[in-house]
């Protein structure tokens, strides 16, 4: 393996994990948990909300991004908070979610929330 030095080494890593972000297959948002607001979202999520625009992503909340009322009857908006709650207490957490396309139609999804732990922003 070559030796490259601490600033090489942290280009490639992030020059990888960008890749994986952009390349995967499995739809990817980054969230501010303290704003509440997507900051970023891959290709593959674009296209599982059936939308070629990113800022118009980047701009719903997590409560515009399902019915008002998920299938158990709960409240959508009160249930994500709990669901990102979980996430930040136990560093990850992992549930069946009914989410809205940005045209309007409903799916189901398996969502893993993981927090990346980011002082200044908490990130999920």
């Amino acid at each position: 393996m070559p030796d490259l030095s601490s600033t090489s080494a942290i280009h490639l890593v992030d020059d990888a994990f960008l890749a994986l972000f952009e390349r995967s297959s499995d739809a990817i948002s980054l969230m501010d948990t303290v704003q509440m607001k997507m900051v970023d979202v891959n290709p593959a999520a674009l296209r599982m909300m059936n939308c070629d625009d990113k800022q118009k992503v980047l701009m719903l909340t997590p409560a515009q991004m399902a019915p008002a009322l998920q299938p158990d009857g709960r409240d959508s908006q009160t249930a994500m908070i709990d669901m990102i709650m979980t996430a930040i207490r136990n560093g990850s957490h992992r549930f069946e979610w009914t989410c809205l396309r940005y045209t309007g139609e409903s799916f189901p999804a398996d969502i893993v929330i993981t927090c990346l732990g980011w002082v200044s922003a908490p990130c999920c």
